[in-house]
């Protein structure tokens, strides 16, 4: 039996950026990039070894504060209890964000019908599609009102149609409508081209390239290498 040594790697390496209130900014890069690290650290589920990231002037050290500014949508809509309706499951997560109880129902219904998905309200969720939980997934996210959502794959194992509708409704309600600031981890350039303004490419944890969409879709992955 041998002992194996495990040696520090470095997930992220000299990443830099900023977004603009309002605005919709994507990341993206192959798996292994660090994507999913950088994700964890701007959602306050990893402190950084280094380096510094603040959120809205707030140091990420002060996550009790920084929690309140973030809505998160996860690439799988985990954590939802299958039994309960979807109604059911939105008002629990709305206890858990401290919602005033007076507040709950209210709120929760107006975020079903605002993605789309009140007809199901009372139904399980163990019933819903694919599609149906990843907008249960955004409304969760959405409970609080934050004025930044951080998206992980928000179209991820969804079929082309539900895909389209997805984006569309992220660029119709909360791009253009409720005007939030979006930073959104994706390898599905559609979710990228018809999302964001500006993106930046991450390789083995370092950023190779930071522009516009745009520009971005035009590059090989030569040219990203």
């Amino acid at each position: 039996m041998g002992w194996f040594l495990s040696q520090p790697v470095m997930a992220l390496d000299g990443v830099s950026f900023s977004i603009g209130a309002g605005e919709a900014f994507g990341l993206i890069g192959p798996n292994g990039s660090g994507k999913s690290t950088l994700l964890r650290i701007l959602s306050t589920v990893l402190l950084p070894s280094s380096g510094q990231v603040w959120i809205r002037g707030i140091p990420i050290s002060k996550v009790t504060l920084v929690k309140a500014l973030l809505g998160v949508a996860p690439s799988e809509a985990r954590g939802f209890s299958g039994e309960l309706s979807g109604r059911q499951n939105l008002e629990f997560f709305a206890v858990l964000q401290r919602l005033r109880p007076a507040a709950i129902r209210h709120r929760v219904e107006h975020l079903l019908q605002r993605v789309g998905i009140a007809d199901l309200g009372k139904q399980r969720v163990w019933t819903y599609s694919t599609g149906q939980r990843q907008r249960l997934n955004i409304a969760r996210a959405l409970l609080h009102d934050p004025p930044i959502v951080l998206f992980d794959e928000p179209t991820k194992a969804l079929d082309p149609w539900a895909a389209k509708e997805t984006r569309l409704w992220i660029r119709e309600e909360l791009i253009k409508r409720q005007r939030k600031t979006l930073l959104i981890a994706s390898n599905q350039m559609e979710d990228i081209g018809e999302l964001c303004d500006r993106v930046v490419f991450l390789r083995k944890g370092k950023p190779v390239f930071l522009g516009s969409a745009k520009e971005a879709q035009k590059l090989s992955a030569d040219n990203l290498s």
